[in-house]
């Protein structure tokens, strides 16, 4: 077992001086190559969870450690590098830049982080694994909602990162889409050993057996059924 992320009580509250929580004390470890499945409705504190431990917002209180190191006591520039290289991310908002081709945001990374490796052959054998090689050249307004949101899959890959935080990332698409969407995604972080947490508030979407939890009014419960993660 290798642990990449584990958290000590975090918690975020909506007022440092109010005992209200968004996200209520939370301890949980994610293992590497293992995908992760957390369900809730909408405003239960997925999102508030999937952004602490991915490093874009800090918690209240509580430790936050990737590969043993304390995530947020390191440097703003080392938790970037770490942010640009190690994690990737897939959001409902496909977030393409419109003026630019897929090809183009599919190698945006590079731009925030010299250090990548981006290349023509990679970006081709992700987009010819993920059936858009042909769109390529295409920009975001001429393509679907399900095709937008495999350029997004392909631009969180392409840096080869040890994990996939997607949040509600089939939340734009119609139920044939997403459970497309889903499955690729899948079996993309399967076949390379990636971890992946996706947070979604659709009961049906993932049917596989996976580790899943479920968020209700910021408190995280490992459902029914499933071995302790």
């Amino acid at each position: 077992m290798t642990l990449l992320i584990k958290t000590n009580n975090i918690c975020k509250k909506y007022n440092s001086n109010i005992n209200q929580f968004q996200l209520k004390p939370t301890s949980i470890s994610f293992e590497k190559g293992k995908i992760y499945i957390i369900k809730g409705r909408s405003g239960s504190g997925k999102s508030t969870l999937l952004n602490i431990i991915g490093g874009i917002d800090r918690p209240t209180s509580g430790t936050v450690f990737f590969n043993n190191e304390s995530f947020y006591d390191l440097s703003d520039n080392k938790q970037s590098e770490i942010r640009n290289k190690n994690f990737g991310f897939v959001f409902q908002s496909f977030n393409l830049i419109p003026e630019l081709t897929a090809k183009d945001n599919i190698s945006l990374p590079k731009h925030f982080n010299k250090n990548i490796n981006i290349n023509d052959n990679k970006i081709n054998r992700i987009a010819e694994e993920l059936g858009i090689k042909h769109l390529l050249n295409s920009k975001p307004f001429q393509l679907s909602g399900g095709e937008q949101q495999r350029i997004a899959i392909a631009r969180a890959l392409i840096t080869t990162p040890e994990i996939i935080f997607a949040d509600e990332p089939t939340g734009n698409l119609d139920n044939l889409n997403s459970q497309n969407v889903a499955k690729l995604l899948i079996d993309l972080v399967s076949n390379r050993n990636v971890t992946l947490i996706l947070v979604t508030h659709e009961e049906n979407l993932i049917k596989h057996q996976h580790t899943k939890f479920f968020m209700h009014d910021g408190e995280l419960k490992l459902e029914e059924g499933e071995d302790d993660a």
